[in-house]
């Protein structure tokens, strides 16, 4: 039986605080987006494009900043996740006390308020918080990546500082300083805040802020240089393109050789060279917050207002997302579509990994994964069945009821039609209640199974005797041979014919005795022959009886079958009327089907994301052609870059981690992000 609302509890991962804090984080992360989208003046400070003219507008300008932007902050964030495993092994927390700290939300809510484990780990840097967050946001794939490589972070249920971050939004020192600690040449925070504490923008006392830093020559040639074992700064047009596999791996700026390996590892290049040159692996992040910015806007949009985040209204869709909850409980194979309310306090949900699955599989049944990566068609499909099966399970619409009190039609037109709904169904139930009545099927089961096994009994009977009659018939060659071999004391023979025999009076009575013998299983062996023919007419009598059974059974089957499909044609008939009188209505006189403000779902179209910019490298290609740049790595020898494998190396998406495709779509009962093809 599904779940009532009521057994979906509210639980502290998604409190009116913690949710409260999220829409706070997210405001500052648009704020970031902002200003890398517009720096004004700092716009020299950013990295120089790639070469080619990819670059030439302001768009495109705007585009190569973000991108610039996200990729660094996706290597930055694989040096924390180091950092913070560090920190968790040195720091050895007691497992009752992290316990303990679940229980009082100090690790799952990082609210600071209790001297938890939780409240000392090392906060991220600005931009690597947004690729924390973002990896959050896709619990399946951010479960597989912890366990497989940072398992520690697991478990010790990790979960995502809001709480902390928002008690220091501009910086922490105490983190600040683990991290140069861990790190001494790459900085901690790249965005310093104006006086008003609200307003990033890209620190210039950092040179060459979002180039790629991290990066250490294993090459012979820095063997004895004064940069052996120093990191390196990479142009972000070389890690870009070398990040979407249009580039061979970027050169070592000291010693001019590049990372190669022939070796099998992990299953991608790009896993292989990161390991080499940064010491860990680079999750592939950095576009995935781009489908995110939609969502984010809408939310920004929407809780602008002062009471926009109080108790009631948090409420109210906490209790959405239980109804949602209980969808994907029902329909373990229908991908969902969340509205905005929904998704904001879902996506809060995930950003508590642990707990969050822990959630899902105590009071849903299984995991429940969130994908944002599905095809605009996929969302269009998964939107519509969203808004029917809500309307047949709820008796009410999905997307915003009311909005301008347009609806009360609406209402009134879904009521009669759930109620048309409820009486066909009640109408299948009590015609398959009389059908069962009148024939009984439950009793001609019953009596074909009997009669099924009957007929097998007999079958298996006549089976025995068929054996017996076998052994019989060896008992009576072998009873006729021992008589054979009683030979007569005279024989008289012409040629080959017996005249006359005679027997002394002992063998007379030894043949004697093996003739009576064999008389014994001769009379035994007709015996048994007529016991096998009344056996035979025995079984084929079972036979025709469990024959006649069974098509009884079938044929009432079949009848029931068919009133069946035509009883369920009818249910899908009233079903599709709830849908035309109040899903597809509500549509029409709301204007879209994608619905209005926080009871809304974002558009497939604000989704799209342009084409990422690589730049035009065919020209360096020409000049490694003459002059081959050397490598490192397993392989050592000149490196040319029409070897270039870009099939090889590693993506730029959820799509093309690491460690392999995440390929599970909305998932068995899971659901995404992102409306219809409509709006």
């Amino acid at each position: 039986m599904a779940k009532s609302q009521a057994e979906f509890p509210v639980a502290e991962e998604f409190s009116v605080t913690r949710i409260t804090d999220h829409v706070w984080f997210l405001r500052r992360l648009r704020a970031l987006f902002a200003h890398v989208e517009s720096p004004g003046v700092l716009a020299a400070a950013y990295p120089a494009p790639p070469p080619g003219d990819e670059v030439s507008s302001e768009k495109t300008w705007r585009q190569w900043r973000v991108q610039a932007f996200l990729m660094n902050a996706e290597v930055r964030y694989s040096f924390y996740l180091r950092l913070l495993r560090k920190w968790v092994l040195k720091s050895k927390p007691d497992k009752s006390n992290i316990s303990n700290s679940n229980s009082n939300s100090n690790i799952n809510d990082g609210n600071g308020k209790g001297d938890g484990w939780a409240d000392e780990w090392p906060l991220p840097p600005w931009d690597v918080a947004i690729m924390f967050y973002i990896h959050m946001l896709s619990p399946k794939r951010f479960q597989k990546d912890m366990k497989v490589e940072y398992r520690e972070l697991w478990d010790v249920s990790i979960s995502f500082p809001l709480a902390r971050l928002k008690q220091h939004p501009c910086n922490d020192e105490a983190s600040q300083h683990k991290w140069e600690a861990a790190f001494p040449e790459i900085p901690y925070q790249l965005f310093d805040f104006k006086s008003d504490g609200e307003t990033p923008y890209l620190s210039t006392s950092i040179r060459r802020a979002l180039d790629v830093r991290g990066y250490k020559c294993a090459s012979a040639n820095c063997a004895g240089m004064t940069r052996r074992n120093k990191s390196q700064i990479i142009p972000m047009a070389e890690w870009s393109a070398y990040r979407l596999a249009k580039r061979r791996p970027p050169s070592c700026p000291s010693c001019k050789t590049a990372f190669m390996s022939s070796q099998a590892a992990k299953n991608s290049e790009f896993a292989r060279c990161c390991e080499a040159v940064f010491g860990q692996h680079v999750l592939g992040l950095w576009d995935a917050p781009l489908r995110q910015t939609a969502f984010v806007k809408r939310i920004l949009a929407e809780t602008a207002t002062a009471t926009a985040l109080d108790p009631a209204w948090v409420g109210a869709h906490q209790a959405r997302y239980f109804k949602f909850l209980g969808l994907i409980q029902r329909h373990p194979s229908t991908t969902f579509v969340p509205t905005i309310d929904i998704d904001l306090v879902w996506h809060t949900h995930q950003l508590s990994p642990a707990a969050y699955d822990a959630y899902c599989r105590a009071h849903v049944g299984r995991p429940v994964n969130h994908d944002d990566t599905i095809a605009a068609p996929g969302r269009s499909t998964a939107l519509f069945d969203t808004k029917h099966l809500w309307a047949l399970d709820y008796q009410e619409l999905f997307l915003d009821p009311d909005p301008e009190g347009k609806m009360a039609a609406v209402r009134t037109a879904m009521a009669n039609a759930v109620a048309a709904l409820a009486a066909r169904r009640a109408e299948m139930e009590d015609q398959l209640a009389e059908f069962e009545r009148e024939n009984n099927t439950e009793m001609l089961r019953a009596k074909a199974t009997r009669t099924m096994q009957r007929e097998r009994v007999e079958a298996n009977r006549q089976t025995a005797l068929g054996r017996e009659e076998q052994q019989l018939l060896s008992e009576l060659a072998r009873a006729r041979r021992a008589r054979d071999g009683v030979r007569a004391s005279i024989r008289i023979r012409f040629g080959t014919a017996r005249l006359w025999q005679w027997y002394s009076p002992g063998r007379r009575a030894e043949r004697a005795c093996r003739e009576a013998a064999v008389a014994e299983v001769e009379e035994n062996l007709r015996a048994k022959r007529d016991e096998m023919r009344a056996q035979a007419s025995v079984a084929a009598e079972a036979h025709t009886k469990s024959e006649k059974a069974t098509r009884q059974y079938k044929g009432a089957l079949g009848e029931r079958a068919r009133l069946k499909a035509k009883l369920e044609a009818s249910v899908a008939n009233a079903e599709a009327a709830v849908r035309c009188q109040s899903v597809d209505h509500a549509d029409q006189l709301r204007g879209t089907p994608l619905g209005k403000r926080m009871l809304s779902v974002v558009p497939s179209e604000a989704q799209v994301m342009l084409a990422p910019i690589a730049g035009d490298w065919e020209p360096e290609r020409r000049r490694e052609r003459m002059n081959p740049v050397k490598s490192w790595g397993t392989r050592t020898s000149s490196y040319h870059s029409w070897f270039w494998r870009p099939d090889r190396e590693g993506g730029g998406s959820f799509g093309s981690l690491a460690f392999g495709s995440d390929t599970t779509g909305g998932g068995r009962g899971g659901g995404c992000d992102g409306g219809g093809g409509g709006g």
